[in-house]
């Protein structure tokens, strides 16, 4: 072949690869070109001084950023507790600019700043109100993994750390505190990412970590406020055993805290949405156990309110029940259990009984055991034991409930609840069963005194 024309060809060939090339990077994924977050701009009517563009590389602490006193602003290394809408645990952690650095930089709020927006390159929008981002007390619980990963068992809020929204340009998650330890876990990928505390043990905050924040805006609009939220049956006179379900506007982010003391109910109080709408189909078999019914039983006060990012607190709704008379349960006797933990003597009513098998701690899950035919018994509930299926029956008055051995679902009057700790079969061939779990659908009362290890049962 001529000279010439092998020149041509190797032209074309290196032409077609170069275009090949330019095609590949232009067709990147958009989180690879934004990776390592690019300037960061503050915007909006609720700034005094208009705005300002925050570079990448202030960003980075690779030059400085100056505050309205002369000071450099910091780089902070913070780590968070959080929990999603499914719900489930997890931690975070991040380096970067706290937020409240970021908006002094920018000359600070006006008096009439009310809210601020979170805009991201994915398109993704947050916005909250100054008073619950800035203004309320948030922290990490160390130790709100206690017990479960599971976002609906609140864990020990013991030892919190109180911390502050932060602009991350490295972040990175974990389930627990050796891994949100290790620098190496650290990655830019989701700069900028925002990251902030809990407002309480339950709250849910993960959702609203943004990521690829590009411009926060800071607002002057009114704010606005939840609906109360709503209750069915209506409140009025209803029948023993009533289960009394409670609702939110949109029932996802806005969440229902409740009390039944009379008291007036805050974010610290019970949750009773903790599974958000957008989860109900794909935890279909877990909503009756965790957004679990309020079962009315005698007269019965629930206060709630909705609680939820971007507005402020609902207005708190008072939900009155009265038990109709014809249908109260007649006064009896209250029958009193004692049990002690390790122990096989029993007492019913001041009468001494020996088990034949003590109640037990079930490691791993924190749950304690007891023998539910010695229990369902002494409540005068007919018990039931079949060998083919493995399961249990309690039948006391009009419930039911069926249990099957190392089965999660437990049956209530037909109805499919999932239970953290499944039935045993002890040793000595007795079923044993979670004390929570039989307290609470037997409708006794159960206290504990940890100094002796005894369970003190009343109904």
């Amino acid at each position: 072949m001529p000279t010439w024309s092998r020149l041509v060809c190797r032209y074309i060939i290196i032409s077609l690869l170069m275009l090949l090339l330019a095609g590949f990077i232009v067709t990147l994924p958009a989180g690879a070109t934004r990776a390592a977050g690019g300037d960061l701009e503050l915007a909006g009517p609720g700034l005094r001084e208009g705005g300002l563009v925050v570079t990448k590389e202030q960003l980075l602490g690779q030059k400085p950023l100056i505050l309205p006193d002369g000071t450099e602003v910091k780089q902070y290394d913070d780590w968070y507790s959080a929990i999603n809408t499914y719900p489930t645990k997890t931690f975070y952690r991040g380096q970067g600019i706290r937020l409240r650095d970021l908006l002094a930089a920018a000359g600070g709020l006006t008096e009439d700043a009310t809210m601020i927006k979170f805009i991201a390159a994915d398109g993704m929008q947050v916005t909250f109100t100054i008073q619950e981002l800035l203004d309320e007390p948030a922290f990490r619980f160390p130790n709100f993994m206690a017990g479960s990963l599971a976002g609906h068992i609140p864990g020990d809020p013991g030892q919190k750390v109180a911390v502050e929204p932060l602009i991350a340009h490295r972040s990175f998650s974990a389930h627990s505190l050796a891994e949100i330890r290790a620098d190496q876990n650290f990655n830019s990928t989701d700069a900028y990412h925002l990251l902030f505390g809990q407002r309480a043990v339950t709250h849910q905050n993960n959702s609203r970590f943004a990521k690829y924040v590009t411009k926060i805006e800071v607002l002057t609009d009114a704010v606005p406020r939840w609906d109360p939220p709503q209750a069915a049956p209506l409140p009025g006179e209803v029948v023993p055993g009533t289960l009394v379900e409670l609702s939110g506007p949109s029932s996802d982010e806005d969440k229902v805290h409740y009390t039944l003391d009379g008291s007036d109910p805050t974010i610290d109080s019970p949750m009773y949405n903790y599974i958000a709408r957008r989860w109900w189909s794909a935890r279909a078999r877990d909503l009756a156990f965790i957004n679990c019914p309020i079962q009315i039983t005698d007269d019965t006060t629930i206060k709630a309110v909705t609680i939820g990012p971007g507005k402020s607190d609902s207005a708190i709704a008072t939900f009155n029940y009265r038990v109709s008379a014809p249908n109260k349960e007649p006064d009896a006797p209250a029958t009193t259990i004692v049990l002690t933990v390790g122990q096989k003597k029993a007492v019913v009513d001041d009468q001494s009984l020996v088990l034949e098998a003590a109640p037990y701690l079930k490691s791993g899950v924190g749950r304690t055991l007891v023998p539910i035919r010695f229990i369902g018994e002494a409540f005068r509930a007919d018990v039931d034991w079949d060998s083919g299926s493995r399961t249990v029956s309690i039948k006391l008055k009009d419930k039911e409930i069926v249990l099957r051995l190392d089965s999660d679902q437990a049956y209530i009057n037909g109805t499919a609840q999932v239970i953290d700790c499944p039935p045993k079969l002890h040793s000595s061939g007795r079923t044993f069963v979670p004390l929570r779990l039989i307290s609470e659908l037997l409708g006794a009362k159960v206290s504990y005194e940890a100094a002796t290890s005894k369970i003190i049962m009343t109904k």
